[in-house]
């Protein structure tokens, strides 16, 4: 039901950000106007990929000198030959629209309790780890899996995880269940912003030279 009812934001959020968007554009906002951020922002890395942890780091770590080329989206633009400094109006929009619209959809969500659960150290009870790997964010030249399992105050929830070589440099990455990072249950403190989790259906096809 805490899917569905994420999947259910998702999707109205889709037509609904249209014009709050260009707004946020047109006033160069790093938060949705309107009230919207609570549900369809980005706490982490702001509406569209600049966010407050990351609005002044560049590829390699270094801080920015450029206004308007920092934030975790610009810098992998960057990558692909788009520079962020440089874009109209109308493609600054859509990049931005895309961030927060289609590839982060309703992220901040995962504060609401009806469609996400506790994932910080101090509320997990128990927790369990199979498989080669503890981090779903890394691509490799192996073969990766984990599946993990918790407990907290909320109840049972688990984690899967499998990257899986189809011929040459390809691999399948496939993602399900609740998107936690298994290395940070190690920790004493869960680092900022990874505090919730929601769960997530992920499958790509990756290129690894």
């Amino acid at each position: 039901m805490r899917f569905i009812a994420r999947i259910i934001l998702m999707l109205i959020g889709i037509p609904l950000l249209v014009i709050p968007t260009l707004w946020a554009t047109y006033k160069n906002l790093n938060e949705l106007p309107w009230g919207l951020n609570k549900i369809w922002g980005n706490a982490e890395d702001g509406w569209n990929g600049n966010g407050t942890q990351r609005r002044h780091w560049n590829i390699d770590g270094s801080i920015s000198v450029n206004k308007g080329d920092y934030g975790w989206w610009p810098d992998y633009l960057r990558q692909q030959g788009i520079i962020w400094r440089n874009l109209s109006f109308t493609s600054l929009w859509w990049q931005s629209y895309k961030w927060c619209a289609l590839r982060n959809p309703a992220w901040n969500a995962r504060y609401l309790p009806f469609v996400s659960t506790s994932v910080d150290v101090k509320d997990i009870t128990a927790s369990y780890h199979k498989g080669n790997a503890t981090n779903a964010n890394k691509a490799s030249t192996v073969n990766l899996w984990y599946d993990f399992q918790f407990i907290n105050k909320d109840g049972y929830f688990r984690a899967k995880y499998r990257h899986t070589r189809l011929f040459k440099n390809y691999f399948l990455h496939r993602r399900w269940g609740w998107k936690v990072y298994p290395d940070l249950f190690n920790n004493k403190s869960t680092p900022a912003f990874k505090d919730r989790s929601v769960y997530v259906f992920q499958i790509k096809l990756i290129k690894v030279d």
